[in-house]
């Protein structure tokens, strides 16, 4: 069973509090302070927590005069979750944002409803292009009552501190890659996703491409048998300005955190597993930044993993996973065309899994998903994962890794 909430729009709300697996705890002592613990509460969360209720919103004036709405949906197993429809609220307006904004609109439970820019017609112009509302400033957004979850698009240095305070004004947060500066960054975003009961996922978008999924799927079924090597590129060659803030060292900026964190994390996604021994040589860009890298992950005494990656060289992206029993190539694992190639036993064949939208819209899809209780597609262990080994490859090129 899925429990909602169903907003109530006349009383403004203070935004959802997701609860389910991850807050019961929480939620308990939100319902606390609503009802008189005389009456009967604790019968009623003793029946709701062992259903595994999920969602909820509640706001303290709507507590007095409205109540509490709830909606119930209820699933069968083996179907699909049914999701809430989701207002979002878009941090930055730069190019990923407004990707993200225009593939929105292809969702079936996503609504653009504001984005926050530091001036207020940047903002307004972005609105005028993609719909809902232009909000002077990042704080602005957090506090708009409309917006149930924030797409964090910032440059990294400021992932942390606002994907922070939009948990804590009440909002789930989709947080562009990489999630932080660093692991330890990541981590407290995290423990205060825990705290607040808000939902925290990490915007790896092609990981819920489904020819992706079916080739993750594959090589972990034994397609391949033994994974001998992996070898991936994420390239693309455009002109170093020092206003990116890809350029930029304070903000984390570099290829290696820009693209060569996809690599890293489809290669952990196929192995299902850490690399034991990693290795990384970077060129330095005159703005300070890795421009692009090569490395090698080793994963056991069997599996050898060479990427390479770069903002100022454009090469083939094309992802090679070789075993001792077949080979799979993907043209374009991070973008695609829903197709991949399986080369075995002499024979060659071609993997088709068509995605129904394009790859934005499936991400917010999937998020809808996991506010109501399905396991986000990037866990918070995937993320620490990833994040552990940006930094070390990072120390072991010599890039600055900011703390």
């Amino acid at each position: 069973m899925v429990f909602n909430s169903a907003r109530n729009r006349d009383c403004g709300n203070a935004g959802p509090v997701s609860v389910g697996g991850r807050a019961i705890v929480s939620l308990t002592r939100r319902l606390a302070k609503l009802f008189d613990p005389q009456e009967a509460l604790p019968p009623l969360l003793k029946k709701l927590t062992g259903l595994g209720f999920l969602f909820l919103t509640m706001n303290s004036s709507c507590r007095s005069s409205c109540g509490l709405a709830f909606s119930i949906a209820t699933r069968q197993k083996g179907t699909n979750l049914m999701t809430q429809p989701l207002n979002w609220g878009i941090l930055g307006t730069g190019m990923i944002a407004r990707k993200f904004a225009a593939e929105l609109r292809h969702t079936r439970s996503g609504t653009l409803v504001a984005s926050g820019s530091r001036r207020q017609e940047t903002a307004d112009a972005f609105a005028a292009e993609h719909g809902g509302r232009g909000v002077p400033g990042y704080a602005a957004l957090l506090d708009d009552p409309e917006v149930d979850a924030v797409y964090n698009s910032l440059p990294n240095g400021l992932h942390a501190e606002w994907s922070i305070k939009a948990m804590e004004a009440g909002k789930h947060v989709l947080c562009e890659k990489p999630m932080a500066c660093n692991a330890a960054e990541a981590e407290s975003m995290f423990d205060a996703a825990e705290r607040t009961g808000q939902l925290l996922v990490e915007a790896f978008m092609y990981r819920t491409l489904p020819a992706v999924k079916t080739l993750i799927e594959m090589v972990q079924g034994g397609a391949l048998g033994q994974v001998k090597l992996i070898r991936s590129n994420f390239s693309f060659a455009r002109e170093a300005l020092v206003s990116d803030a890809r350029y930029q060292a304070a903000q984390a900026g570099g290829g290696l955190m820009d693209v060569g964190c996809y690599c890293v994390n489809l290669t952990r996604a196929v192995m299902a597993s850490e690399p034991t021994d990693t290795a990384c040589f970077a060129h330095l860009h005159e703005h300070g930044v890795d421009d692009y890298a090569a490395g090698v992950m080793r994963f056991g005494d069997n599996t050898l993993a060479t990427f390479t990656c770069g903002m100022t060289v454009a090469n083939n992206w094309t992802t090679y996973i070789a075993g001792d029993d077949g080979e799979i190539a993907i043209n374009d694992p991070w973008l695609g065309d829903g197709t991949f190639t399986l080369h075995k036993d002499g024979k060659t064949q071609t993997v088709g899994a068509k995605a129904d939208m394009p790859v934005y819209a499936l991400e917010a899809e999937a998020f809808a998903e996991a506010v109501a209780g399905a396991t986000p597609w990037i866990t918070r262990q995937d993320t620490l994962g990833n994040m552990r080994v940006l930094d070390k490859l990072r120390e072991q090129a010599g890039v600055p890794v900011p703390t």
